[in-house]
């Protein structure tokens, strides 16, 4: 497939964390790497689109990066801490910072409406619905030698409070992984260590989980039906604050920051994933559904803003996709 392409584009949407985040192995093991050293074995012509970088935090990641976004014509971020990232390794590299172009991925909302009458009591109050999504990454992340997990622990502590204010809860899963539940990978696991911690205690609780394996498209109308979303995983937090809905940010990663930041709604990131007490998770609840109606009108107006980012970002890669293709038919 390399020999025979005009180009390879490269779309990881996250590369080059390295320690404490990733591995030095996991990088150099990452479709990234190898794809960028396949092209290079091959004299193809190699661009990159929107991603998260850095922090470049060893020697080995900062070498390798160093020749990798050297030889981009331009980098293209997500997000103003992965620029800034690239900026320290790169000092006067051409640099981009856009939002995430999954921010315009369409959505029925009707559709997710009805999906989630369906996992409730017909007599359920869905005007105070709050959805859910569970990372397991952070779980992994934050996994004892126990087995006890800061995540869970945090998430178990705030579905208490939503269920004692009367509120429903929706476990929306970011990954499914058919046949391979496990929570170190699988965040439909994580949901469901939730989901019967929750059930335990209390049989009749408001609580349901998506268990199905559903497209982005139709997890975004999921999401799009809630009061509030809190999100641990970065693509269901695009899926809210892309349909105006108020959101907590569950963060491993500056990406999160990037995100949040690019809808004005930073205050909202709970980053301190380990060490928080699970009562400020609480109090960032609380202070969000006070906000809650101004939020949303910012959200609605910064998505106009968003979308003129991404069509220009598509603009300017698309030019430069035309460029080297100029290039290499001119063999130069």
């Amino acid at each position: 497939a390399f020999r025979s392409a005009d180009l390879v584009i490269e779309m990881s949407a996250i590369s080059y964390t390295g320690p404490p985040l990733n591995s030095t192995f996991g990088v150099l093991m990452s479709a990234r790497v190898r794809y960028f050293l396949a092209a290079r074995l091959l004299h193809q012509k190699f661009l990159a689109w929107t991603q998260s970088y850095g922090p470049f935090s060893t020697p080995l990641i900062r070498i390798l990066s160093k020749w990798d976004l050297g030889r981009q014509p331009a980098v293209f971020c997500r997000g103003k801490n992965s620029q800034k990232n690239v900026r320290r390794l790169l000092p006067g590299k051409t640099t981009y910072s856009f939002p995430d172009v999954a921010t315009l991925l369409d959505f029925d909302k009707d559709w997710g409406t009805h999906y989630v009458q369906n996992l409730f009591p017909a007599d359920s109050d869905f005007s105070r619905l709050i959805t859910i999504s569970p990372s397991a990454v952070i779980y992994t992340k934050t996994k004892k030698k126990n087995g006890d997990a800061a995540h869970v622990r945090n998430l178990l502590h705030l579905c208490h409070h939503l269920l004692e204010k009367g509120y429903a809860i929706l476990l929306v899963p970011h990954t499914f992984r058919p046949r391979r539940h496990y929570p170190e990978i699988c965040d439909y696991a994580v949901s469901k260590i939730l989901f019967e911690k929750l059930k335990s205690i209390n049989p009749k609780s408001n609580l349901a989980v998506v268990s199905d394996d559903l497209s982005p498209m139709q997890l975004k109308s999921i999401i799009a039906t809630a009061t509030v979303h809190v999100g641990a995983r970065y693509h269901s937090l695009i899926a809210s604050l892309s349909s105006a809905v108020p959101s907590i940010s569950l963060s491993w990663h500056h990406k999160y920051g990037d995100l949040m930041a690019q809808y004005q709604t930073e205050e909202f990131v709970f980053s301190e994933i380990e060490r928080a007490h699970p009562s400020q998770l609480v109090l960032m609840f609380d202070n969000i559904i006070e906000k809650s109606a101004q939020i949303k009108t910012k959200l609605k107006r910064q998505q106009e803003n968003i979308r003129l980012q991404v069509e220009e970002n598509t603009k300017l890669f698309v030019d430069l996709i035309n460029l080297q293709a100029e290039r290499k038919e001119n063999g130069s």
